[in-house]
């Protein structure tokens, strides 16, 4: 039985987005969404240290489902080798599935209550289209010193969500 639930492309080399639990959840039950910089190696049957780390988190705050979506759709382990691609030429967006518009849509079909900005720093700025998009409020668990959401594999799971792009 699959540990998770992923769309990827037909070559496998984009992820747009995974989910956990791979069932349905109750009609009371919250979805995390947690927005990162690009997917590793997490897919239906294993996780990585940041989808691990994602779950707790989601856990933690009373949420019953993640759903990991990525600025770049480009499956990498090593942000290095995303950067690579990006200046090989290859989309590492991802195209259409991946666009600000389609991760709205995916939020809306999971139902998500919150989502958490985690990319870090973007060396080409395609999440400032995330940020400055009023579709989108972002919180986030800290900030780093360019003012970009910190990554949340390091982090402390004593932190609490804050707004990012937005105040209340």
């Amino acid at each position: 039985m699959p540990l998770n639930r992923a769309k990827f492309s037909p070559d496998r080399r984009f992820r747009y987005w995974l989910v956990f639990p791979d069932h349905e959840i109750l009609a009371n039950g919250k979805t995390l969404a947690v927005i990162g910089l690009n997917p590793s190696k997490a897919d239906e049957h294993q996780d990585d240290p940041t989808i691990t780390r994602c779950k707790r988190w989601a856990s933690q705050l009373g949420f019953a489902r993640l759903l990991m979506l990525n600025v770049y759709a480009w499956c990498a382990t090593d942000s290095r080798d995303l950067w690579a691609a990006h200046y090989r030429g290859i989309d590492i967006a991802g195209g259409p599935e991946n666009y600000p518009a389609s991760l709205l849509a995916y939020c809306r079909e999971f139902q998500v209550s919150r989502i958490i900005a985690a990319w870090g720093r973007d060396r080409i700025k395609q999440a400032h289209k995330l940020q400055v998009d009023p579709r989108f409020r972002f919180d986030c668990f800290r900030q780093n010193k360019d003012g970009s959401p910190h990554h949340p594999l390091y982090l402390s799971y004593s932190l609490k969500p804050q707004p990012w792009n937005y105040t209340n």
